[in-house]
């Protein structure tokens, strides 16, 4: 019986250092390019703080830092909101990624009508 309780415990232990592994994956600088519907090219460099599922950063591209906002990370799945001003215009992205492996990260931005981006962001060294 005592065997049994051992196992089920190093089992749960290992069960939460494995979800603790990916969402510090995240962790740190990504850097990637995003097409935009006019067929020019942004580049973004993505910066991610991980306690525990709750993910805070900024996204910083040619118009400064926009901080990250409501941002989680379940799993190998982050989401997070960019509250963006594009010229007087205020835009909401709800944006979604999947890592893959340690220095992948596919990016889906939603920003509604035609403002659905997405991109592939590489950890940066």
């Amino acid at each position: 019986m005592k065997s049994l309780k051992r196992a089920s415990l190093l089992i749960g232990v290992l069960m939460l250092l494995a979800a603790t592994t990916f969402a510090a994956g995240v962790d740190g600088k990504w850097v990637g390019d995003v097409s935009t519907p006019d067929g020019s090219a942004i580049s973004l460099t993505l910066s991610f703080k991980v306690d525990g599922d709750k993910v805070t950063g900024t996204v910083t591209g040619p118009t400064g830092d926009i901080e990250i906002t409501d941002g989680k990370m379940t799993g190998e799945t982050l989401e997070f909101v960019l509250n963006v001003d594009a010229g007087g215009t205020p835009l909401v992205f709800k944006c979604s990624g999947t890592l893959k492996g340690d220095d992948q990260l596919s990016i889906k931005m939603n920003g509604g009508a035609e403002m659905n981006l997405e991109f592939t962001a590489k950890r940066s060294t």
